[in-house]
């Protein structure tokens, strides 16, 4: 236990997630409950602040460590094959082992970033009654067709340095599954140069169902 939270695991299909529960607010017992999903590459420490300032506003704060970040498993490596579709049900796996604590509360779910198309894909796919709420933050929606005039023809661009131009990311896959079409399954646990990873970037804006055995990071 750390001197701001317990840290806790849950086990989901061989990999371990990280989750760290905070002290219940100041107030009447029974406060509603955020569940933070962070951003890719990001610690689930990071949001300790965050985390405070919800408190101090009356909420229960829990955060979980992305699959293959911080206290969470499998680490990446060139064998890893987890991408979207396993992130999402590390979600729903989460809140299971979390209902306990969290039946007869308001539960929000917020995603960040990366942990926001998670959240949106989780939401999409399964639609129960675990969540009362989703709030998202720097959560982006590339489909070319979205960004009016130019805009959206520059996303359909392979660029020709080695970043995606803004806003023309991986993040339409979770975009395409909230519309209703899931995607294929996406590798995330392995790195490639930017240079080689902007002409898949580029395709997955212009083609929303994402279909195929397109990866998010590559061998």
């Amino acid at each position: 236990m750390s001197g701001d939270y317990t840290q806790e695991f849950v086990d989901v299909d061989g990999a371990r997630i990280g989750v760290q529960v905070y002290p219940e607010p100041a107030g009447p017992p029974g406060a509603p409950v955020v569940l933070i999903w962070p951003a890719m590459g990001v610690r689930a420490r990071y949001y300790r602040p965050f985390a405070a300032a919800l408190r101090d506003a009356g909420l229960a704060v829990i955060v979980a460590d992305l699959r293959g970040t911080g206290e969470s498993t499998p680490a990446p490596s060139r064998a890893c094959r987890y991408g979207y579709q396993e992130m999402a049900t590390d979600i729903g796996a989460v809140l299971d082992a979390l209902k306990p604590r969290l039946d007869g509360r308001t539960r929000l779910l917020l995603g960040h970033s990366l942990g926001g198309q998670v959240a949106v894909l989780h939401q999409a796919l399964h639609d129960d009654d675990r969540v009362d709420g989703l709030a998202l933050v720097a959560v982006g929606l590339p489909w070319w067709r979205r960004y009016p005039g130019l805009r959206g023809w520059a996303c359909c661009r392979t660029p020709r340095r080695s970043r995606p131009r803004p806003g023309c990311s991986a993040s339409g896959r979770a975009g395409a599954s909230a519309a209703g079409r899931p995607p294929a399954s996406s590798g995330t646990g392995r790195t490639r140069p930017a240079p080689a990873a902007s002409p898949h970037w580029t395709g997955w804006t212009r083609r929303p169902p994402y279909g195929g055995s397109a990866h998010l990071c590559w061998r």
